[in-house]
């Protein structure tokens, strides 16, 4: 039987998702990240380095979701980066721990 642990916040950050990629540090404190999908557009989302960018070949959030991701918080997963068809949505970001 799997167990399930509530996802208990810490820290957040957020990034206002456009036509152009852009990308904000993941916040510290966990090894989970849930992000809030603030809009009603498709966001794309990919995780990497300060250097990561988003394309529409990337992982992809439906409008008004929240999804919980297990990250490794190593050097290569420092920043989350974020794409859509036009302004409209905005990422809220939370680390923590749990599912």
């Amino acid at each position: 039987m799997t167990v399930i642990t509530p996802f208990g916040p810490g820290a957040s950050a957020s990034l206002t998702v456009t036509g152009t990629t852009g990308n904000v540090a993941l916040p510290l404190g966990g090894l989970s990240v849930r992000i809030v999908n603030n809009g009603l557009q498709l966001v794309y989302i990919k995780f990497g380095t300060s250097a990561v960018t988003a394309t529409t070949s990337d992982m992809a959030m439906l409008p008004n979701t929240v999804e919980t991701f297990t990250i490794s918080r190593s050097s290569a997963h420092t920043h989350v980066a974020a794409i859509a068809a036009t302004t409209g949505s905005t990422l809220n970001i939370t680390a923590g721990m749990g599912d």
